[in-house]
């Protein structure tokens, strides 16, 4: 007998893989769209204005919500976190009103969350019993969580606490750039800091003449450099066994 899943954010990176791996074991998958259905497996809804029709939700085993706009994507204007906001809790509290509609028949919610939820807590163990963070993603985890769980008293609720994955569809995306050979190249290339990192301070073009250009009003001519002055040979009266000085006229050198 195969299993039904109803996946949310089917098309997101989490979502495709998993897509393919519940089809690949033999069961069957309905994604949920935010356009009119164009294949079998697809059913629309509406999570903008909270409308899903349950009967996309009746004979499913478990329904699987992953919408969120990605946390790899800077920076964090206003705007964007409010998105990160409305992008993860509209949807899962869309399926769970169609869930507590449904009763006893609701199938299980799996609700995605974040490790986020933690918040920074370096070196400590951290378990599902461990107390949420005070940043900002920890505080949108807890309203993430806490819409899914409206669904507790009709069904089962299991909740996905991911960590960033390193794809090049995912958190990597914005880095790729920066570790793209040309950008590496540049950053081997830049003047550095005291701290070995790269100066804020633009450099002047490489020059492949043999005078060298600086920045500035003028270019034409090299700065002037310091004379290096050799040090004073050491006096004669201070030497005590130096082979490089000669004694005073009429002293004796000293060999101890």
């Amino acid at each position: 007998m195969t299993t039904h899943i109803v996946i949310a954010g089917a098309s997101g990176l989490i979502g495709r893989a998993l897509s393919r791996a519940i089809v690949a074991r033999g069961d069957r998958v309905t994604a949920l769209v935010r356009r009119p259905a164009q294949a079998p497996g697809e059913a629309p809804w509406e999570p903008a204005r909270g409308t899903l029709d349950i009967r996309h939700l009746e004979g499913a085993d478990a329904v699987v919500v992953l919408n969120g706009a990605s946390v790899g994507r800077m920076p964090w204007t206003k705007a964007y976190r409010q998105e990160l906001i409305g992008s993860r809790i509209a949807p899962v509290s869309t399926v769970a009103t169609a869930l507590a509609r449904m009763g006893s028949d609701a199938p299980t919610l799996v609700s995605g969350s974040a490790v986020g939820y933690y918040g920074s807590a370096p070196g400590a163990v951290l378990t599902e019993a461990a107390v949420a963070g005070d940043t900002f993603l920890a505080r949108l985890c807890v309203d993430w969580e806490a819409a899914a769980r409206e669904a507790e008293s009709v069904t089962r609720v299991a909740l996905l606490r991911t960590a960033p994955v390193i794809h090049r569809a995912g958190v990597l995306r914005p880095m790729i750039r920066l570790t793209s050979s040309a950008s590496a190249d540049r950053w081997a290339r830049a003047p550095r800091s005291g701290r070995g990192f790269p100066s804020r301070t633009r450099s002047a073009p490489f020059s492949t003449s043999s005078t060298p250009t600086f920045p500035g009003p003028s270019t034409s001519a090299a700065p002037s450099r310091r004379p290096r002055t050799r040090p004073a040979a050491p006096s004669p009266g201070n030497c005590i066994a130096h082979t490089g000085c000669a004694p005073p006229s009429g002293a004796q050198p000293r060999t101890g």
